[in-house]
């Protein structure tokens, strides 16, 4: 979590975190592999796509918005 103190961990999620319990099968540490993987994806992904964005917006000059 983001504050105006700066990064906070939010104790909900890490208590879900702890609580978890561990993989008993093959099948299980692999479904858990993958979200992870997935998790991990998400920000390059995200910050590919904005890209452009922040870069138009700094450029403000030259954009004009046309519907």
């Amino acid at each position: 979590m983001l504050t105006n103190r700066g990064i906070e961990a939010n104790s909900e999620k890490c208590q879900a975190i702890i609580d978890m319990r561990s993989p008993a099968s093959v099948k299980e540490v692999q479904q858990l592999m993958g979200r992870v993987a997935a998790l991990a994806k998400f920000p390059s992904c995200s910050s590919e796509k904005a890209f452009h964005f922040f870069s138009t917006l700094r450029k403000s000059d030259r954009f004009v918005w046309t519907p």
